[in-house]
């Protein structure tokens, strides 16, 4: 078997201690070139993981006829452009979330990809979880839930001590303008926006989990303004599913371990919680608990495969298929505008 020759753009946390090691590991797949801005930063990490090649410049990476697939894992602003050079350059995209940071951009993106015959899948881990997977499996068989609720406490996501050694540069990360959304924000709509994009898991996985709203309902927001920073003490939505509500909660107020539980109550007096893992704790998965009238069932542990992990394999697995993720860039597109309802909705 051929392997699939893989170049990643973004050198930074995310890749070091979550794409690199998983590409890695996938036994149909070569890590061949990096590309980062911080040139330096790149050299380093590629020394480091023994990647052949290293550049400064993305555009110079993906130029290179030897690949076929990129991995883009550079900050949120820069999803869009990297991402469209890939696919007009005739590469498979694994593109970290959010997709791109306005719904305009994401659906000229699903559109490329479809034009093309392209793989575009974006980085929502936690469907790939096998925990979550249950908890939808579950969800499935008990019907419409009568109310739901998404709790997101974004305190510590790191899970301790890294794998390996995480490499760090002084060097300056040159600004990519935020491509809000053709919508008339506020100065603190668009602040909260780009805050919400960069939580998009919540949204995403209550997407799996319960499908896609009718409607926004209403949005509040408490927060903080310091010197042109936003601090959300707290955001709700509340979504519209024909039969039930579903309230979003979140918060960056949050000093404790990262938190994040979805909780669905059934008209048979079933109820189901689902406590996601820490992010970046290895070889863990959700929690599921399902309370009946009558017992309660408890799953601790699914298995230990990372989310990471199962994601990247199975990226590598659609594009030797020509198939669609089940996280595909369609999915990403959706978050999206769901987030600009939300945001909009603000009363």
């Amino acid at each position: 078997m051929e392997k699939i020759r893989v170049g990643i753009v973004g050198a930074g946390l995310i890749a070091q201690r979550a794409h690199i090691p998983s590409i890695m590991k996938n036994e149909g797949a070569s890590l061949v070139a990096l590309a980062d801005s911080r040139v330096g930063l790149a050299e380093s990490v590629a020394k480091a993981w023994h990647i052949p090649k290293f550049y400064g410049d993305y555009h110079d990476l993906i130029s290179d006829d030897a690949l076929d697939a990129i991995f883009v894992l550079a900050n949120d602003p820069s999803h869009y452009e990297i991402t469209k050079f890939a696919l007009e350059s005739g590469k498979h995209v694994f593109v970290e979330k959010p997709l791109a940071t306005n719904s305009s951009d994401a659906e000229e993106l699903v559109a490329e990809a479809q034009k093309r015959g392209l793989v575009l899948s974006v980085g929502y881990m936690k469907r790939y979880d096998d925990g979550i997977r249950l908890a939808k499996q579950l969800m499935d068989a008990l019907g419409a839930p009568v109310l739901a609720e998404s709790v997101y406490l974004n305190g510590n996501w790191l899970g301790g001590d890294p794998q390996f050694p995480y490499i760090t540069s002084n060097e300056k990360v040159p600004l990519t303008e935020y491509r809000y959304p053709k919508l008339n924000f506020t100065d603190e709509q668009k602040a909260l926006f780009a805050w919400i994009l960069g939580l998009s898991h919540q949204i995403d996985t209550a997407r799996f989990l319960f499908g896609d709203p009718k409607r926004v309902v209403s949005s509040a927001l408490s927060s903080n303004e310091k010197k042109g920073d936003l601090t959300v003490n707290s955001f709700t939505s509340t979504l519209d599913y024909g039969s039930f509500l579903l309230n979003l909660e979140l918060t960056s107020a949050w000093k404790g371990d990262f938190t994040e539980y979805y909780i669905a109550c059934f008209p048979s007096g079933a109820v189901l919680r689902t406590d996601a893992p820490i992010v970046l704790l290895r070889n863990t998965t959700a929690r599921v608990e399902l309370r009946r009238p009558d017992k309660s069932e408890v799953y601790e542990h699914v298995g230990f495969r990372w989310s990471f992990e199962v994601e990247v394999n199975e990226f590598f697995e659609a594009v030797r298929q020509h198939k669609d993720t089940v996280s595909s860039g369609r999915e990403g597109l959706l978050d999206v505008q769901l987030a600009e309802k939300m945001v909009a909705a603000l009363s």
